[in-house]
């Protein structure tokens, strides 16, 4: 006579059931949507990040924009500013362009910016960052006639753009005499000689900005070309 099956322990009876339960969970579609539900958020989340970062690496740190607390940015400052003084420009890109980055209506970080650029060599950016400069100051004039400067130091194929500067500075400042000479020597430059003509005559009408100005101007109704020797210049093109 056969001995009876022994009844299974109660532990082993809710094992099997619980993995009988989990089996049929698993392979009913109800519980396969909710499952799904449950990851699709996680996914979406993983992707933000991946777009995220790849947008970083793609277009670099000049199209991010950073979150800062007041005490970094005071760091970040003093830290800009300290290297600055020391003629350490390279040095003093990052912390500036950090601050741009989290200020971008900041003129002032603008400024900076455009002026570590101007040390750099690196005048397309510069010239870029006086554009932002002249758009967000409430004293746009004070990027002249810098931003002039910097397209005509990117070479002849930039002279329109460097005239098209000098006749913005002029228009937001028309006493200017500076701002005159500067639109009417990048005219002489660019051989536009009856223009640059006017212009010299316009600026001899005002008194001049610069104490070296009128010992430096050519004689009034005529581009004379005694301008155009870096040594005849009192200020820096």
């Amino acid at each position: 006579m056969t001995e009876p099956d022994k009844p299974k322990a109660l532990g082993d009876i809710e094992k099997h059931d619980l993995s009988e339960a989990a089996a049929g969970a698993a392979s009913h579609p109800s519980h396969k949507k909710k499952a799904l539900t449950a990851v699709i958020p996680f996914l979406f989340l993983a992707l933000a990040y991946l777009a995220l970062f790849s947008r970083y690496r793609l277009f670099g740190p000049h199209n991010t924009r950073i979150v800062l607390t007041q005490e970094q940015s005071q760091h970040l400052a003093d830290q800009s500013k300290a290297l600055m003084d020391e003629g350490r420009y390279a040095d003093a890109l990052t912390p500036t362009l950090m601050l741009s980055q989290a200020y971008p209506d900041n003129h002032i970080y603008l400024g900076h910016l455009a002026d570590i650029y101007d040390h750099l060599g690196r005048y397309g950016d510069e010239a870029s960052a006086w554009e932002k400069y002249i758009n967000r100051a409430p004293v746009p004039v004070e990027a002249c006639p810098k931003i002039g400067q910097a397209y005509w130091k990117q070479g002849d194929k930039f002279e329109a753009q460097a005239v098209a500067a000098y006749q913005r500075c002029l228009a937001l400042d028309p006493s200017n005499t500076d701002s005159i000479f500067y639109l009417a020597h990048a005219l002489e430059m660019s051989n536009q000689w009856v223009q640059a003509a006017d212009y010299y005559e316009k600026a001899w009408r005002f008194p001049p900005t610069t104490p070296t100005w009128r010992s430096a101007s050519p004689a009034a109704g005529s581009a004379s070309t005694n301008l155009t020797t870096p040594k005849n210049l009192p200020y820096r093109f």
